[in-house]
């Protein structure tokens, strides 16, 4: 289901093991003078090559992107990230499957199929059986992405 218009955002990033972190961020040099360096420049007035935030997908997501399935898609799960991530993150709570729904509109379940079509969206082989677990399933994103072990 992947777009013949895809743009491997990997391309313009590098590790940022130096920081002490497996986070990418991005390359200025490979970012020069191209339609995503415009696109976040434009976007966000102070952005910085730094660290690559799924606020910055979500742009160019909406920029990019001919599927209005997947710019929505993407909007509703970085707003469910942002939402949950940012309670659990500030505070100290216990973030039940009811806590998730009140704070979200979605279920536990809902949130997951989310993330499966974005996977099938990105073209990103995980078979179902690896959702029966969180542990299987991040490792098979791992294994599938190895852009956090290679150091890109």
């Amino acid at each position: 289901m992947q777009s013949p218009d895809h743009i491997d955002v990997k391309a313009y990033l590098v590790s940022n093991h130096s920081s002490g972190t497996k986070a990418p961020r991005w390359d200025r040099a490979k970012l020069a003078g191209s339609r995503l360096d415009e696109i976040l420049k434009r976007s966000f007035l102070d952005f910085r090559y730094e660290t690559l935030y799924s606020v910055h997908i979500v742009k160019l997501t909406n920029e990019l992107c001919p599927n209005p399935d997947v710019k929505d898609l993407t909007q509703s799960l970085r707003d469910i990230k942002s939402k949950v991530r940012n309670l659990a993150a500030h505070k100290i709570v216990s973030v039940t499957p009811q806590k998730v729904s009140d704070i979200t509109g979605y279920s536990i379940e809902d949130c997951i199929r989310k993330i499966q079509k974005s996977f099938d969206y990105a073209g990103i082989p995980v078979g179902r059986s690896c959702w029966k677990t969180y542990e299987e399933m991040n490792q098979k994103i791992l294994d599938t992405i190895p852009l956090f072990d290679s150091g890109l």
